[in-house]
């Protein structure tokens, strides 16, 4: 199973001479494979049902979502796993797109988690030169948003984007040891109830990775 799984670190009080800068990890954002859709926006228990109205273009066609309605069995396991398990959403924001990358609908969708995520103040937002970042949708809605956008530059990698020098690779090496524990995890659950095949790699234990 294919996903995206996007580490965010924030820096607050930078600007204001009066505090001292303190940095901090924000949630995640895991893109899975699926049609778009984020777990933000559905009801936490059955009957599942959009939070909010939601209108995008994906694919050159409108979705349009209206709240209270039913989902239907988008996210409909993830919904299961996260009603069931809360404690492993609590520092990973789930979202979906049918090749579980970033696309335009997925970077509108973090803007405004991002935004949710620290309020009201005006965010300066760095990031790295991905096409999507700066189509039209993405630029509008980081103006309604106030949110400034800088890129870094080619061949600055290495001294401006702490999340692929630092974080990322903390992630990676962190996410092979949790992927080896769940692994060994479920052969000892085959071995334990006699099965003769070892359950599938799946969703929970791609959540319990990312969280």
């Amino acid at each position: 199973m294919r996903v995206t799984l996007v580490d965010r670190s924030v820096v607050e009080g930078y600007f204001d001479e009066s505090k001292e800068p303190k940095g901090r990890v924000l949630r995640n954002i895991l893109v899975v494979s699926g049609v778009h859709a984020r777990l933000g926006n559905i009801s936490l228990h059955k009957p599942y049902t959009w939070v909010k109205d939601e209108k995008f273009f994906a694919q050159g066609k409108l979705v349009e979502r209206k709240a209270g309605e039913s989902t239907q069995v988008v996210m409909k396991e993830w919904c299961e796993i996260r009603e069931e398990s809360p404690e492993l959403f609590l520092d990973t924001c789930v979202m979906q797109q049918p090749a579980a990358v970033r696309d335009e609908v997925i970077i509108v969708w973090s803007q405004q988690e991002l935004k949710q995520s620290l309020g009201e103040v005006p965010v300066l937002q760095q990031h790295d030169l991905l096409g999507t970042q700066w189509k039209k949708a993405a630029r509008e809605s980081a103006f309604a948003l106030n949110i400034l956008r800088t890129v870094i530059a080619g061949q600055m990698t290495a001294k401006l984007q702490l999340t692929d020098v630092i974080s990322a690779t903390m992630s990676h090496d962190l996410a092979k040891e949790s992927v080896d524990c769940q692994r060994s995890l479920l052969k000892r659950k085959a071995v334990h109830e006699g099965a003769l095949t070892v359950k599938k790699f799946g969703k929970r234990e791609i959540v319990r990775v990312t969280s």
